[in-house]
Formats: structure tokens, C-alpha cells, sequence
């Protein structure tokens, strides 16, 4: 029973954070508000269901749709960047490789 609701509430949330992938201003406040619930409630239940806090949930899923966007090759990182909502060239890139082991340019030229 808990899974399934597990699984709505993922749901949402990850549609929450896609929806607002471009926003630079997204950050928990917003995300909680959306989502219908205080900043602790919506911490501790994402925390129980990914292990990822509130942040790291948004920045997990913004890294990934950079991922995409690179792997399309349409893009340049500067572009991605922006695309999934970082402002910071030097952030985005100490962001990616904490999840894929790689900077942004090194993952393009192993797409190659």
C-alpha cells in the first residue's frame, strides 16, 4: 500500500521539479509550497523514499536533464546550464561530476 503512495508522491515531485527545470529562482520554499507541504515534512519523505534531502533531489534531477540535453548534442553546456535552471558555469560542473564521475565536457567526448 505505502509503495504505491511512495510512488504517486515521487511522481508529483519529480514533476514538480521538471516543470520548474529552467527556473533559477526553483529552490525548497517553492518546492514544498507546490508540493503541498512544510519544508520538513517534504525533507524527511524524500529523504525515507530516494535518500536524496530536498536539494539534492532537485540538483539530481536537474544533472540528469543536463545529461539529456548533452547527449542530444543540440546544445552547448553553457546552454544546458541554463536549460535545467543552474547560473553558475562552475557549480553546474562540480554538480554534474559528483553524479557521473566526469565534468560536462569530458561526458560529451565519451558520448563520442
Amino acid at each position: 500500500m505505502s509503495n504505491t503512495i511512495d510512488q504517486l508522491f515521487l511522481e508529483k515531485a519529480t514533476k514538480i521539479v521538471n516543470d520548474n527545470i529552467d527556473n533559477t529562482h526553483f529552490n525548497v520554499e517553492i518546492f514544498a509550497s507546490e508540493m503541498a507541504m512544510s519544508r520538513s515534512n517534504l525533507f524527511k519523505k524524500l529523504k525515507s523514499v530516494t535518500g536524496f534531502s530536498s536539494t539534492e533531489f532537485i540538483r539530481s534531477i536537474r544533472v540528469k536533464k543536463a545529461a539529456e540535453y548533452l547527449r542530444s548534442g543540440k546544445y552547448s553546456i553553457t546552454e544546458v546550464l541554463f536549460m535545467v535552471g543552474f547560473s553558475d558555469p562552475k557549480y553546474f560542473r562540480t554538480t554534474f561530476k559528483k553524479q557521473f564521475g566526469m565534468t560536462p565536457s569530458e561526458y560529451i567526448k565519451s558520448l563520442k
